[in-house]
């Protein structure tokens, strides 16, 4: 299987078909979020569901928090989620990302992703962010 043996492969998420759903998704929920949206990484066998995903501002940050759940019968997983926040004008404002390991098979987990920021600007209001859209999700079977 690679050089990372059997059973250690890395999936990568089409970004530009989950970017295509988590807008129809943001639009559907109004301005800022995934909530209400139910994205399924589409990978072969089930892997993991992602819920809930909103912003929630924390102090002078604004985060992105949800739930991630492994479908995975068998196998615990390592899940990275990466988002990036626009303005009204689409210009990028920030990224931000959260690792979640050891998720056991079927096991819920609530994330709490560190606050959007930029290089040069800091910290990401939630009051600046018109979009936010997850741009990665890499699944780690262990």
């Amino acid at each position: 299987m690679g050089p990372a043996g059997e059973g250690e492969r890395r999936v990568r998420v089409n970004r530009t078909m989950l970017a295509a759903g988590l807008s129809l998704a943001v639009l559907a929920a109004g301005c800022g979020g995934g909530g209400g949206s139910t994205p399924t990484v589409p990978e072969g066998e089930p892997t993991v569901s992602i819920d809930g995903e909103r912003l929630v501002p924390v102090r002078d940050a604004c985060h992105v928090q949800g739930t991630v759940t492994n479908l995975n019968p068998t196998r615990r997983l390592d899940v990275t989620l990466r988002y990036q926040a626009v303005d009204a004008a689409e210009k990028l404002l920030g990224t931000t990302r959260t690792d979640l390991t050891g998720l056991a098979p079927g096991e819920q987990r609530s994330f709490n992703a560190t606050g959007f920021a930029a290089n040069g600007r800091g910290l990401v209001p939630c009051s600046a962010i018109a979009r936010f859209d997850r741009i990665e999700t890499t699944i780690t079977p262990r």
